[in-house]
């Protein structure tokens, strides 16, 4: 089990959760409870979301080519360059050697956050 700080790390402060190094060919599964929820403040104000961010609320963060809800727990597999949703669940198959997976919450100011989200981690 990791727990995802929303202040923490957030996307903006480039400091993920790492929850392990894989190799080429194993499959990963990382769940998270759709009850657990994390503070964000959105649109000046402080909003509780769960791991798909805040429906409608869509986030733009500069030097980032993607856009996901605001809040959005997502993974990614380049030290931050780029990032994938993760939501409650997901599962993927990793492409390269030692790759390093890391779990960010997606917001562009971590000063104003609050709570965490537990995930866990299956390796097949």
């Amino acid at each position: 089990m990791f727990r995802v700080q929303a202040k923490e790390n957030s996307v903006s402060t480039n400091n993920g959760v790492e929850i392990g190094t894989f190799n080429r060919g194993e499959m990963i599964q990382i769940n998270c409870d759709q009850g657990e929820i994390w503070d964000i403040n959105a649109n000046n104000r402080i909003s509780a979301c769960n791991a798909l961010g805040i429906t409608g609320n869509r986030l733009e963060i500069p030097g980032k080519p993607q856009v996901y809800n605001a809040g959005a727990l997502v993974l990614s597999i380049d030290n931050g360059v780029t990032f994938f949703p993760v939501g409650f669940q997901i599962n993927f198959m990793v492409l390269e050697e030692q790759t390093t997976v890391k779990l960010y919450c997606w917001d562009i100011n971590s000063e104003d956050n609050g709570g965490w989200i537990t995930v866990q981690v299956n390796q097949n």
